[in-house]
């Protein structure tokens, strides 16, 4: 014999109100889909075991199969499910099957299922439903069983939930136990009372634990009204549940009247127990009507409720009933007031529906206003009987007015908390249905801050922008008279003291690095969050000069002006990598901190850095930033290769040049779910980004506009998007012949037939350097929530050659929901970004199917020892030492000086003509590597294959320096300037091996190579490209020897030339320089192309040492946390770790790795290329771990360690290292973290 148990579909509130089509999409409190009540699973365990079940979820749309075997179609209903059961009914008797209906609506309104069912069950049917099948199989089915008693609780078995745990359709993963039956009370819309008695009945408290600890759900919905009574015996019952259940550590969700047990003790001990929803109809019971008419006593008596439950993490859900006969036309607005007033943020609205069996339903109907039988509509949403004191049609825009108001009133701070609390643990998380919109995976912009020549507040900024206001200007920061154009776009009046003690005014006396910080702290306070007290935090930073105000300092006191000292601290500001070490320090914050720096693309492509690491959920905060400051060597040079127009900027229309700009702007990215959850408000999401390489000239942008088109096209792919979807471009728009002809071209192609706004917010602020992307987003940003696309100014028509007409006039008044940004910079960096409203949600971002498995296939570099990793291997074994008295340039000074081969032989396919030595150290490392691991770089695949390089400084500034400060003129040096940035490598890299995918510098300072690893790792396993060179470079020029020789970096003497590990100093080291490249892929790309599998990177760790800025990092805690992450990721226990491989300085800085390798790992070897080739700063580890891979892939013997430490030297090296643990710190405070796995 088989049943099958029907369970009917019911509208909910929200799913026939057309009103409330936009609401719903994230409010669903009104829409959501819950298993079924336990009438069904209580049926199903009373049923015998030789009987078969089966049931059928119409509320999931499951189809009932009439032709499989099924005996009886057993249908149990709710009255707003008596339509629909009628329904089922009928086409089941209309096959001529046996059908049974029971529940609550048959049970009073029996007469309904005449002629369509077989038999009705009225009232509890546990003891009837027995008698039921068997008088079927005897033959003698009877038309009515009605039940003759109450049901014992106690002789009850578990309900049979198995029978939809293994649905997937349910919007709420909550569990339901019914404790108890039977009402004392008599409410006007209850039928509890007639359909299971007045006398309360309990569930015995063990078989109530037992059932508990059997579900499958940790929140569990107690169904009992009942269960807050005042009553003695309902309170000593209550108060033994929840001591009993407090073990068990479920999550409840209970319900109740305001005629309830409020006392203290009662509330501390529902907490204990895991009550965390606390559902309440309103408009029931004396107290909420009262309440809703404006008493003033049970008012404060209902918020002070509402407050104590708030204290003890107790959700308050409202569910206010309205269309009582008191209730007026203003009904809507006294309900949304009391919640404003209560601080309710939480609940649902229904009309107040006379269900048959109700004390309602016999009034109404012998007043004869019941105006509909149709029963689906006695779902809460529809009016059904005629109201006193309004029209119906009056009270159904009453109760839309109550939905729409509460959504309007919460949805921008409480959405999280507009449905009922979820939980994990001790965690709360957001509810079914906001998962199901990925909110979880969604990067949200919480917190803005913006310095800039347009204001220094969001607000200034927008009105700016609205009334055409520009911040461009006669430059007063640097002296323009020597050139021919004296316009500049400066930041005015703004009080770095506003966020910055007058201590760290002193210490930090560059302004990109005041700028920074105060930024920074803006936009964490914007936020509303205290950044160093989140666990999984990272700082991405962008920039393009970097401190070259700090840097000019050298070359003024080499020309004799009258300047500051360059001692350490200028030093260390004019570096690339200094502003994350500033960063860090000024949030004393240990996150992990990525320096990006693509040049005029930078802080765009820091934009994407970030959402990935949101996205990927290594991250719940991320602060992204970007800052440049205006100095004269910058505009020097932009003068020198004359693009510096002389009058105000106009993007794609005339006069052609640039304005030079500086500003910061920073943004706080946080995971959406937990933004939500703290209620933070949110000003969007960044849902899509790309970078792409043009491989076509160090300077100039690729004239067909290719590179703009790919950077667009992907970025828009990346967010699940179609070109239709974007509202507006906010392009480059840099004002430059080359570029705007290029970049429009790249849009007219990206849109097609599709016509979608261009403007560039360059003609307000200028060129802004490698801040110009993030503030260029910001304006388009509050535009967009203003409804606004800002004019590009002074647009006179599109220049010739434009393929494109931007924006004019005062700009566009428009609701649209996302925008596109993209920047493109020297060396032919591509970044894009997709931004959308915070309540976009028509994209669909398809997540990777499982984590891509990443893979070393390909190993190359070049230092001291030579060229590839063959000889340098060969010279470490060999035990020779490549460093020497420097002769390139005049110097006393000893490094691992890099001997090019003959360039013209070494690959007669790569061009190095115009190649800075940095950028051929950086080439032959890449060309080495990809030959190793047999790979070409053709047509068809240039795109699929990316760069991730890592720099501590670019190549030699000093040409352009000299051109500038040794001549009255400020000429400037054009073949150095284009040189300089740091990405200028990654260009030409990308040019000569013609790689086009995803591309990025990146500048964290010494170790960075292990950065590398870690970025193209994870576009690997995000499976966001097929093939990633992480590469590494450094270049030794005369200027950095000299300026690290006057700030004491560096070894003299015996210490020099016999380089060894010595404590006695905290920065001195003997320097070297050359190239690292590791191919990486995915573990089954690479088997299938045959490569050689040289390791697999497990997994990564990194976070930062606060030390004071010019302080050493001679602590180990940033190291013993990037160490664990690195083991926690990779499912490693550090027992499991075989090797050690480090990048030493030489100096004090040393000791923790040796700490560490004693507390962690004893007694393990530690093995490093650094006392052979010098301290490669950026290189070192990715070389070391290049030629360790390569030894042991041929099954052959390492190297002789010489750090002169015989307890680290003589530890012999085992044959065949499994786990293989790469660590690095610097006095930057950077310390990484990677172990790679070998089979």
């Amino acid at each position: 014999m088989k049943v099958t148990f029907v369970y009917p579909k019911f509208e909910k509130f929200l799913e026939s109100v057309e009103k409330m089509s936009s609401e719903r999409e994230f409010f669903t409190v009104g829409k959501f889909t819950c298993p079924p009540s336990l009438g069904i699973p209580i049926l199903a365990s009373v049923t015998p075991g030789d009987v078969e079940i089966n049931f059928v979820d119409d509320n999931a749309g499951e189809k009932i199969d009439f032709d499989d075997g099924t005996d009886i179609y057993a249908i149990n209903s709710f009255t707003p499910q008596g339509t629909r059961a009628l329904e089922i009914a009928a086409e089941c008797k209309a096959r001529g099957k046996t059908v049974v209906a029971g529940g609550m609506f048959p049970s009073f309104m029996s007469e309904e299922f005449s002629g369509l069912v077989d038999s009705v069950c009225i009232g509890e049917g546990e003891y009837t439903w027995g008698e039921l099948l068997s008088d079927y199989k005897n033959g003698c089915l009877k038309p009515v069983y009605k039940s003759s008693k109450p049901v014992d609780m106690a002789a009850m078995p578990e309900p049979r939930r198995d029978i939809f745990y293994n649905k997937t359709c349910y919007d709420w993963d909550e569990d339901l136990i019914q404790l108890t039956r039977g009402c004392l009370y008599n409410c006007a819309m209850c039928i509890i009372p007639r359909h299971m008695g007045t006398r309360l009945r309990f569930k015995p408290i063990d078989m109530a634990v037992r059932e508990i600890s059997h579900l499958k759900f940790e929140n569990v919905y107690l169904t009992d009204d009942s269960l807050f009574f005042p009553h003695r015996n309902m309170r000593e019952y209550a108060e033994a549940f929840f001591r009993a259940v407090e073990p068990l550590g479920k999550k409840f969700f209970v319900s109740s009247t305001l005629a309830l047990n409020s006392e203290t003790s009662f509330l501390d001990l529902a907490a204990r127990a895991g009550v965390r929803n606390f559902y309440c109809t309103l408009n029931v019971d004396p107290l909420s009507i009262k309440l809703l008419q404006g008493d003033k006593v049970a008012r404060a008596k209902f918020k002070a409720l509402v407050e104590e439950l708030k204290s003890r993490d107790i959700n308050f859900f409202a569910s206010f009933g309205i269309g009582r006969d008191w209730d007026d036309d203003s009904i809507a607005d006294r309900v949304l007031e009391l919640c404003e007033f209560a601080g309710i943020t939480t609940s649902e609205f229904f009309i107040f529906s006379p269900y048959p069996g109700s004390a309602h339903w016999d009034r109404l109907s012998s007043q004869n206003r019941i105006i509909s039988r149709q029963w689906h509509k006695y779902n809460g949403a529809n009016v059904v009987f005629k109201p006193a004191k309004m029209s119906e049609d009056k009270l159904y825009e009453r109760f839309v007015d109550c939905w729409k108001g509460f959504y309007e009133m919460n949805s921008k701070r409480n959405l999280a908390h507009m449905e009922p609390s979820v939980w994990v643990g001790d965690e709360m998380t957001v509810s079914k249905s906001l998962k199901k919109k990925g909110v979880e995976r969604e990067a949200a912009i919480t917190g803005i801050s913006i310095i800039s020549p347009l204001g220094n507040d969001t607000a200034t900024v927008l009105k700016a922008l609205r009334d055409c206001r520009d911040g461009i200007s006669a430059a007063t920061k640097i002296d323009t008279s020597k050139f021919s154009s004296h316009l500049c776009a400066e930041v005015k009046g703004f009080d770095y003291s506003s966020n910055m003690s007058a201590v760290e005014l002193e210490e930090y006396t560059d302004p990109y690095i005041r700028m920074a910080i105060n930024g920074a702290r803006m936009a964490l306070a914007d936020a509303g969050l205290d950044f160093s007290k989140v666990e999984k935090a990272a700082v991405v930073l962008a920039t393009c000069n970097a401190g070259l105000n700090s840097g000019e300092v050298e070359y003024l006191k080499k020309y004799g002006f009258d300047c500051p000292e360059f001692d350490r601290s200028v030093s260390l500001q004019s570096e690339f990598y200094s502003l994350s070490k500033a960063v860090a320090g000024a949030l004393k914050s240990p996150a992990q901190c990525w320096m990006v720096n693509t040049a005029c693309s930078g802080s765009t492509a820091a934009i994407g850095l970030a959402e990935v690491l949101i996205e990927s959920g290594k991250c719940d905060v991320v602060l992204v930033g970007g800052a440049d400051a205006v100095a004269l060597s910058n505009y020097a040079g932009f003068s020198a290769i004359k693009v510096v127009s002389a009058e105000k900027i106009a993007p794609f229309s005339t006069p052609v040049g640039l304005n030079i700009g500086e500003g910061a702007a920073f943004w706080v990215l946080e995971n959406h779910a937990k933004a939500l959850l703290r209620k933070a408000k949110c000003y969007g999401k960044v849902i899509g980004h790309a970078t792409t390489g043009d491989a076509h000239h160090p300077t100039q942008p690729d004239p067909r506009g290719d590179g703009a088109y790919r950077t667009m096209r992907n970025a828009v792919r990346n967010a699940g998007l179609d070109v239709s979807d974007i509202g507006c471009i906010n392009a480059h728009g840099s004002g430059t012949a080359a570029n705007d002809r290029s970049e429009s071209k790249g849009i007219a192609k990206f849109c097609g037939q599709t016509q979608i706004p261009v403007t560039s917010t360059k003609s307000y602020m200028g060129h802004c350097m490698g801040a110009t992307g993030i503030l260029e987003a910001t304006c388009q940003l509050i535009s967009m929530n203003d409804n606004f696309i800002p004019p590009t100014l002074r647009n006179s028509g599109a220049r010739a050659g434009c393929e494109i007409t931007a924006v004019g006039g005062r700009g566009i008044q428009k609701n649209y929901d996302c925008f596109l940004s993209a920047n493109y910079a020297f060396a032919g960096n591509n970044a894009a970004i997709v931004v959308a409203k915070r309540d976009f949600v028509k994209y669909e971002k398809t997540p990777a199917s499982g984590k891509k498995r990443p893979v070393i296939s390909g190993l190359g570099g070049i230092s001291a020892l030579g060229a590839g990793i063959s000889e340098n291997l060969a010279n470490l074994r060999a035990g020779k030492v490549g460093i020497e008295k420097i002769k390139r340039f005049d110097s006393p000074r000893m490094a691992g000086m890099v001997e090019l081969p003959n360039l013209r032989t070494f690959d007669r396919r790569l061009d190095f003509s115009g190649m800075n030595r940095i950028s051929s150290y950086a080439t032959i490392a890449a060309k080495c590597a990809l030959d190793s691991a047999k790979f070409a770089v053709k047509r068809d695949n240039c795109e699929d294959i990316g760069l991730a390089v890592s720099v501590c400084r670019g190549s030699s500034e000093t040409a352009h320096m000299d051109s500038v400060f040794g001549d009255e003129n400020h000429r400037g040096d054009i073949g150095c300037f284009s040189n300089v940035t740091a990405n200028s490598t990654a260009g030409w890299v990308s040019k000569a091996l013609e790689i086009k995918g995803t591309n990025i510098t990146l500048t964290p300072g010494p170790n960075g190579g292990l950065q590398s690893l870690a970025f193209a790792s994870d576009v690997i396993s995000d499976a966001a490209a097929k093939q990633m060179l992480a590469l590494a470079a450094d270049e030794i020029y005369k200027q950095e020897i000299d300026g690290y020789d006057i700030i004491g970096n560096l070894r003299s003497g015996k210490e020099e030339s016999n380089f060894k590990l010595n404590y006695d100093s905290d920065f001195k080291t003997v320097m070297g320089e050359g190239a690292a490249a590791v191919l990486i892929e995915d573990i089954q790309t690479a088997s299938e192309r045959g490569a050689n599998i040289y390791g697999e990177i497990l997994g990564f760790g990194s976070a930062m040492d606060i030390d004071g800025f010019t302080g050493a990092n001679l602590g180990s805690e940033g190291l013993k946390k990037a160490v664990a992450q690195a083991l926690e990721i990779s499912g490693v226990k550090s027992s499991e770790i075989d090797l050690i491989l480090w990048s030493p300085r030489g100096c004090a800085q040393d000791a923790k790795f040796v700490a560490l390798r004693d507390a962690l790992f004893p007694g393990l070897p530690m093995v490093t290329t650094v006392f052979n080739t010098g301290y490669v700063e950026t290189s070192s580890s990715l070389l070391t771990l290049a030629c360790v891979l390569k030894a042991l892939s041929e099954g052959e013997q390492l190297w002789p360690q010489r750090s002169g430490v015989k307890a680290l030297d003589d530890v012999p090296v085992p044959e065949n290292p499994k786990r293989i643990l790469c660590v690095a710190s610097s006095h930057i405070g950077n310390n990484y973290a990677a172990i790679i796995g070998r089979q």
